[in-house]
């Protein structure tokens, strides 16, 4: 077995010559086998003189220029974007009612693509368990409780608000409680976003793709997003 005790020091004194982990070759080799070795492909986009669409589009180049070393810019850019475009498609000012009143919208386009649809479904599936963790600590602030269970009229959901609160009530987001209620919690969210039903404790709650887009945009990334930018 490599000593890597050895590996570590040898890679630091001959850096930038260093020569790569013997992980890194197994990833170079994997990463080749998907799309040729180009596994992130941004999606076609179409020549339109509208101004708003091209201001999201600048923003959009901006996050990928950004993707390889500054992936943090590039969420921050692709906000911006949304937000401009966002603001061209529907009557608010506000951007939580813009997101709450087009997750209709996506839910809609998403069911009515097949490739779309499995796309979103192999997502969820991928979902990072640190942004889960996250996400299970701060989905119960009330700000973000209000935004995350609103429907695409801006009223509250009974079904997805009951859903949340027994989560809630279920497991502690205290992280000195980490392995009783942050971990379990977070793989409870998971099966959230990956079932279209669950039975928490007798109690059975039917799980649409709109509470999870509703889930994902008002508490995941807007809340992330506000944390990270105004926080």
């Amino acid at each position: 077995m490599t000593d890597f005790k050895i590996k570590r020091i040898e890679y630091i004194n001959n850096w930038p010559n260093a020569a790569k982990f013997d992980v890194e070759h197994q990833y170079e080799e994997k990463y080749k086998l998907v799309n040729n070795g180009i596994p992130f492909v941004p999606f076609r986009m179409t020549v339109n003189p509208d101004e708003s669409y091209n201001k999201a589009v600048s923003f959009m180049i901006d996050a990928i220029e950004s993707l390889e070393r500054r992936p943090n810019h590039s969420f921050e850019f692709i906000f911006i974007a949304y937000d401009i475009y966002s603001k061209s498609v529907t009557s608010f000012d506000n951007i939580t009612d813009r997101t709450q009143t087009l997750v209709h919208v996506w839910s809609t386009l998403i069911q009515s693509d097949a490739d779309l649809n499995n796309s979103f479904n192999e997502l969820f599936k991928y979902f990072p368990q640190k942004s889960l963790q996250y996400f299970f600590s701060r989905i119960f602030d009330s700000k973000i409780m209000t935004r995350a269970t609103k429907d695409s009229n801006r009223r509250v959901d009974a079904d997805r608000t009951n859903l949340l609160n027994q989560i809630h009530h279920k497991y502690s987001a205290n992280y000195a409680d980490y392995a009783t209620g942050i971990r379990p919690g977070s793989r409870l969210i998971y099966h959230v976003f990956n079932k279209t039903s669950l039975v928490i404790d007798g109690v059975s709650h039917n799980i649409s793709l709109e509470d999870k887009l509703h889930l994902l945009s008002s508490g995941f990334l807007y809340s992330l997003r506000n944390d990270t930018t105004h926080g």
